[in-house]
């Protein structure tokens, strides 16, 4: 990368190691984690962030941003339109294969076209599918019944909010259960 005296990027380069086996997939998720750093984003190196785009050592299916790689760029450029999403208490029963209520606030200066919940075990890199909130007394709740792989004792509930013209805001929070 090059940068101006004011720390501005005027340009940058991201060379392939001809050394190596290229996949059109390997590419795309290097290419994708060298484009995180030319925003500013940093190598992640805890395991709880292994699904994410920055996470070192890379892995396969890293060429999408997931919600600790957006919610670093909405940190690093913060917008009024971008959804501040909070979530509130997630309530795990305490046996597996149970479920978990889960309720959401969410505040933006533009509307708010949907938003929806996902369980995760970064751990095991195991993610359930998105699951659409629903609007109750101000906040956004839902029941979600637990994936039988969530058994781990512990996991991550994260929650994203779509406004009307596309823009996501996104929360995580760490689950324990007995």
């Amino acid at each position: 990368m090059r940068a101006r005296t004011g720390g501005d990027i005027d340009g940058f380069d991201i060379l392939l190691n001809s050394d190596l086996t290229w996949t059109s997939a390997k590419i795309r998720d290097v290419a994708t984690h060298e484009f995180g750093h030319v925003l500013r984003l940093e190598n992640l190196d805890i395991q709880p962030d292994g699904g994410q785009t920055m996470y070192i050592p890379l892995h396969s299916g890293a060429d999408s941003l997931e919600f600790g790689d957006i919610s670093g760029l909405t940190y690093l450029y913060p917008n009024d339109d971008v959804p501040t999403v909070t979530i509130l208490d997630p309530d795990p029963d305490d046996s597996i294969g149970s479920s978990v209520y889960v309720r959401v606030s969410v505040s933006c200066s533009d509307s708010i076209s949907n938003v929806k919940v996902c369980l995760a075990n970064p751990g095991e890199d195991q993610f359930s599918r998105w699951h659409t909130l629903s609007l109750n007394g101000g906040y956004y709740t839902k029941t979600i019944s637990l994936p039988i792989w969530f058994d781990s004792g512990s996991g991550y509930v994260s929650a994203r909010a779509e406004t009307v013209n596309g823009i996501y805001g996104f929360s995580w929070v760490p689950v324990t259960y007995t």
